[in-house]
């Protein structure tokens, strides 16, 4: 894996060149790893599209083998326009024969955690810099009046509590409480104040946690980054069940490995697999709740509650059915049961 950009470009040669016909494969291929793993619907939380390449999007996924919503980059939001006939937010629907739904827009309020360019209220472990956040209270207050006003709910990526903050206060002036455009969504939402979710409650404003977060860097969040105190919150899941806030919980895939049953895990585990060592025990949640994260919550951020997300008659007939019962299994094991067979729409997909 490569991620320097000079570092790229000495491979560049190798690369071939992107055609409609290359990408075309390549997002197909990427749906069917994800159906798998028993993916019945893949939410891509932030695309970017010029010209026409949201008809290049809806063309690829006509067949796709799991569902396809997306939500676009605000940078986009003009170029989303012939699309809104189709429906978005809570009245989210399949564009014409295709499995392509589209929700929210999306803004990157600030950067990451782990490279300390998140914004924080408080500095950094044994540091004086508290990151900083991507807009100012006032420019981000008008972007997000500017998605309200074209009727699109808003998806804000925050992975510092400064952040989060700037977002709320931004949503809260744009939206007010439990809009009728749809669940407007915090992205990672990592480190918090317990206020902040209480206030999120009150908004109707909902969380998707990494929650892989919690697996592979827990212990340098307690021990590098925040202290064993701060770190304990992160991700803070049953915060949210005490307060009967729906969350949500995602990979944010390539950032972290595909694989809700590792999220699952690690949302009832809060195990970090670097040392094994439990991180904030008190936000962890009972395996039925996790699995609502990743079902009926998931469904309801995305606008189709109405129509996935459980088992019931009206529904369309997403399943994906394990090998092994997730209720009779050692918790730390939860990500090694495997995946038998995924249904889509009543037509298997995968096994």
């Amino acid at each position: 894996m490569i991620y320097e950009e000079t570092a790229l470009k000495k491979f560049a040669v190798a690369i071939p060149k992107i055609t409609p016909e290359l990408a075309g494969k390549a997002v197909i291929d990427w749906l069917k790893i994800n159906a798998s793993y028993g993916n019945t619907s893949v939410h891509e939380a932030g695309v970017l599209v010029f010209g026409n390449l949201l008809e290049g999007y809806e063309r690829v996924v006509a067949n796709s083998p799991c569902r396809a919503s997306i939500s676009l980059m605000y940078e986009s939001m003009k170029d989303a326009e012939p699309y809104k006939k189709y429906g978005h937010g809570a009245l989210a629907t399949q564009i014409p024969n295709t499995m392509l739904t589209i929700y929210a827009m999306k803004i990157v309020g600030d950067g990451s955690n782990q490279t300390k360019t998140a914004a924080q209220t408080i500095p950094y472990l044994g540091d004086t810099d508290k990151g900083r956040p991507n807009f100012d209270a006032g420019q981000l207050k008008a972007i997000v009046a500017e998605v309200k006003a074209q009727g699109w709910p808003v998806s804000i990526h925050c992975n510092g509590d400064e952040t989060l903050d700037i977002a709320l206060n931004a949503i809260e002036a744009a939206y007010g409480a439990y809009p009728d455009t749809g669940v407007n969504r915090i992205e990672h939402c990592t480190i918090t104040r317990p206020e902040q979710i209480e206030r999120m409650a009150k908004l109707g404003v909902q969380p998707s946690f990494l929650m892989n977060h919690v697996y592979f860097y827990g212990a340098a969040y307690r021990d590098r980054l925040f202290g064993a105190e701060r770190a304990a919150r992160m991700d803070p899941a049953a915060d949210c069940v005490r307060l009967g806030l729906p969350f949500t919980i995602h990979t944010d895939a390539p950032c972290s490995n595909i694989g809700t049953l590792q999220l699952v895990q690690a949302a009832v585990t809060r195990k970090c697999s670097v040392d094994g060592s439990v991180v904030g025990p008190e936000q962890a949640v009972s395996l039925a709740e996790a699995f609502r994260a990743v079902t009926i919550h998931a469904a309801g951020q995305i606008g189709m509650a109405d129509q996935l997300g459980t088992l019931e008659s009206g529904k369309l007939a997403d399943l994906t059915i394990l090998e092994q019962d997730p209720y009779k299994v050692d918790p730390d094991a939860l990500m090694k049961i495997k995946v038998s067979e995924t249904w889509v729409g009543g037509q298997k997909k995968y096994g």
